[in-house]
């Protein structure tokens, strides 16, 4: 991966992590029901692709660590 590769795949986890967590403050403001529940399964399905693109950052990260000892 190159260093644009590497920007790109932080910035995509950084907006979807700032997503969530504007979803998450109108999911707080919601009364229990069917919308309140959609919209903690749509958070729960971005903070793990948040979670996917921070993995997938660290493993290349530990990856070069390895490389360039």
């Amino acid at each position: 991966m190159n260093a644009r590769t590497i920007a790109d795949l932080d910035l995509r986890r950084a907006q979807l992590a700032a997503k969530a967590e504007t979803l998450r403050e109108e999911w707080l403001t919601l009364p229990a029901g069917p919308r309140a529940s959609t919209l903690g399964k749509r958070i729960k399905a971005i903070e793990e692709q948040a979670g996917d693109y921070a993995e997938i950052l660290a493993a290349f990260t530990t990856k070069e660590l390895r490389k360039a000892s």
